[in-house]
Parts: structure tokens; sequence; C-alpha cells
């Protein structure tokens, strides 16, 4: 079976592939069929404002969330969508990596 290591950055500790880590409790939901996640993985410091504005808008954070979210996505990715379009996905993904974020398809 395959290790993971939690993204918890208390925690960091590795544990087989399940739903939540057992040593802290961390969720990870299991994604199943023909969905597609747009992930977060980076941004443009320089472009700061303008992703804090991709992120509220497409999952509907407030300030304050978004704004630590994206602090915090080298650690713990962010998800900007997930679901059955994948034209949709891939048009917010466009949108992030056009201003210089790196956002990824999964």
């Amino acid at each position: 079976m395959k290790m993971k290591r939690c993204t918890n950055s208390s925690c960091r500790k590795m544990f087989k592939r399940s739903c939540s880590c057992p040593f802290c409790g961390k969720l990870y939901p299991r994604l199943m069929g023909n969905f597609t996640t747009v992930l977060l993985i980076n941004y443009n410091r320089d472009a700061k404002i303008k992703t804090i504005k991709v992120v509220r808008e497409t999952t509907g954070m407030g300030l304050r969330q978004a704004k630590d979210a994206i602090e915090n996505c080298k650690y713990d990715p962010v998800v900007l969508y997930h679901g059955s379009d994948r034209n949709a996905a891939m048009a917010i993904a466009e949108r992030c990596n056009s201003l210089g974020s790196k956002a990824v398809l999964r």
C-alpha cells in the first residue's frame, strides 16, 4: 500500500493512504469518479491581490480565509474547484496561471 505524508505543518508524519491522518485527524477526502479538481500550489507575490480575488470568486471564501489559504498554499494546496465540468476547471486553472500562480488539474 502506498504511503502518504500529512500536510498538517505540526504533524508531517507518514501513514497509509486513507481518509484521515491517524496522528492529527486531518481529513483527506477521496476523489472518486470522473471529477476534476483544481489545486492552487503556488502564487505570484506580485499578483497576490488578484489571486485572492480569484480564490474568493471560485470558492466563496472570505477575505481573511482566502489570504491565509494563499499564503499557506505551498504547504497545504488550496482546492479551487472540484466537479465534473472539465471545461470550467480548465478555465479556472488558466485564469490562475495567467496571473503567474501555479494551478494544476487532477
